[in-house]
């Protein structure tokens, strides 16, 4: 009896020692954010930042927030700071490409974004930014480069969304068939899987749409079409 409660106890007293996980150093500030009140975000995300400097997410999301509370000059400030930890994040080059180019500052977007596309040739808002800022400061031939890439990326956006929206609502109306009558009512999560699958072949695009960008795409390159 005795070696049983001297068991609960040492259970108690590690329950009561162990350390819970850390939280999300941001997740007040993103509160704060989400509802609108982004004088008290910036105060928050500054107060977790100088907790955790080296946070690139974390410098990340205080730009984003200093930018909506209108202080692009502080948003810029911390991403120059992810970048110096991180120069190879992506992610904190378009920001501050987006940012420099909501401030008119054309040319010190256009270098942003080229880097940012340089590390991520596959990101469409590095590409297309790349592509209109190039095109602004007329520097013809990289715009049109840029351009050209922006318009396959697109076209391969087209192509996913319209391979998986289909696929998508196949195996929504296979797993209603396979449930029968109760697959048809609303309170079985099946029933709204199919609307939501159904949703993707409107919603975004049509198919018909998703169809005719990228007919449009192909007839600029016939030689991507297979026989």
């Amino acid at each position: 009896m005795n070696r049983i409660l001297l068991t609960i106890l040492l259970a108690a007293l590690a329950g009561g020692c162990a350390t819970s996980p850390e939280k999300d150093p941001g997740s007040v500030a993103a509160a704060y954010a989400a509802a609108g009140r982004y004088d008290e975000a910036a105060r928050e995300i500054d107060l977790a930042v100088r907790a955790h400097p080296r946070n690139v997410a974390l410098r990340q999301q205080a730009a984003t927030i200093h930018a909506q509370a209108g202080s692009p000059d502080k948003a810029v400030s911390h991403l120059e700071a992810a970048i110096e930890l991180a120069p190879g994040d992506a992610a904190s080059w378009i920001q501050l490409a987006e940012i420099e180019n909501e401030r008119q500052n054309v040319a010190d977007a256009y270098v942003a974004y080229r880097r940012a596309s340089e590390l991520a040739p596959d990101d469409i808002r590095a590409v297309s930014g790349l592509a209109l800022t190039a095109d602004s400061l007329g520097f013809a031939d990289e715009a049109r480069v840029a351009y050209a890439r922006w318009a396959e990326l697109e076209g391969r956006r087209d192509a996913a969304k319209l391979f998986a929206s289909q696929v998508g609502k196949r195996a929504a109306d296979a797993a209603i068939q396979v449930l029968g009558g109760n697959g048809y009512m609303g309170e079985y999560v099946v029933e709204r899987l199919w609307r939501d699958a159904k949703l993707l072949e409107i919603g975004g695009g049509t198919l018909e749409a998703h169809h005719k960008n990228l007919v449009k795409d192909l007839s600029r390159d016939p030689a991507r079409v297979r026989p």
